[in-house]
């Protein structure tokens, strides 16, 4: 061999650092959507499992454009139907604002 461990290759590093950002990324997702959940609940209650489900699956993206939005709602139906309505968007490829 050439007297190199595999955890001094280009490859392994490569691949750990493509690990490292998504592990960043997916934290960073988590807490946008744990911060959204928690605006969510202080505005308007205690906020249904299916909605909670579905705002942390949401995208970084997605959760930028939920807090833009989020001012506008008056209820958690409102929240429901935007959900559907961005569920719907991205079948055709939109990001709904």
């Amino acid at each position: 061999m050439l007297g190199i461990t595999f955890e001094q290759t280009r490859l392994y590093q490569d691949l750990v650092s493509q690990a490292e950002a998504r592990g960043e990324q997916r934290g960073e997702q988590r807490g946008q959507a744990n911060l959204m959940l928690s605006m969510l609940s202080t505005r308007f209650g205690e906020v249904p499992d299916s909605l909670t489900t579905q705002i942390a699956a949401l995208s970084l993206e997605q959760i930028a454009a939920l807090s833009k939005t989020f001012f506008n709602f008056n209820s958690l139906g409102d929240l429901a139907n935007w959900l559907q309505g961005l569920s719907q968007n991205q079948d055709n490829g939109n990001l709904r604002e």
